[in-house]
């Protein structure tokens, strides 16, 4: 880190300093239609935006809570597959066309599967980006497990405070049921 003595900061700096995360690089991928292979380009981020990265972590977050109270979509066999296909919602030329509910998002992601097109997509994403957003995933269930026990103790405070107890036992059902599965 060089030290720029007598620099003052100033907004400039700090839009230059965002540059990074607008570049993109583009690639290749091959769909097979009619038996014929065709070529089309993607752009795929060069470097993942912080602030993205956050936006990927809640929307998966959130919506694999959908799935698992729903219980109409085996989680396990979607949970992988599911955060993969958020990297290419977020990073890639492709995020203006993938539709924002869940329910849809499953359906392009299992087109995306049959097209063989899913994986050469992954492919192309930089390793060391990729593993940005495993360890923002692994420090929020760590952050979420750690204060589990002072979240807990919260709860009871005020379920006690609490005249209608009905919801905060939902609550507290569903929490409980969300930790113990991420």
């Amino acid at each position: 880190m060089s030290k720029n003595k007598g620099n003052k900061l100033n907004l400039s700096v700090i839009e230059q300093s965002n540059k990074k995360y607008n570049e993109v690089r583009t690639e290749k991928v091959y769909i097979d239609i009619d038996g014929e292979q065709k070529e089309f380009e993607i752009d795929i981020a060069k470097t993942f935006s912080p602030l993205a990265v956050k936006e990927l972590l809640v929307e998966y977050i959130d919506n694999m809570q959908t799935a698992r109270m729903s219980r109409r979509h085996d989680f396990e066999k979607i949970a992988e597959p599911y955060l993969l296909y958020l990297l290419i919602k977020h990073f890639t030329s492709l995020k203006k066309e993938i539709p924002r509910d869940f329910k849809q998002q499953l359906v392009s992601l299992q087109h995306m599967v049959n097209s063989e097109v899913f994986f050469q997509i992954i492919s192309l994403f930089d390793i060391n980006e990729v593993e940005k957003i495993k360890k923002e995933l692994e420090m929020f269930i760590t952050m979420i497990e750690e204060n589990s026990d002072e979240i807990d103790k919260l709860i009871e405070e005020y379920y006690h405070k609490l005249q209608d107890k009905s919801l905060l036992d939902w609550w507290q059902w569903k929490r409980h049921t969300a930790i113990g599965k991420i």
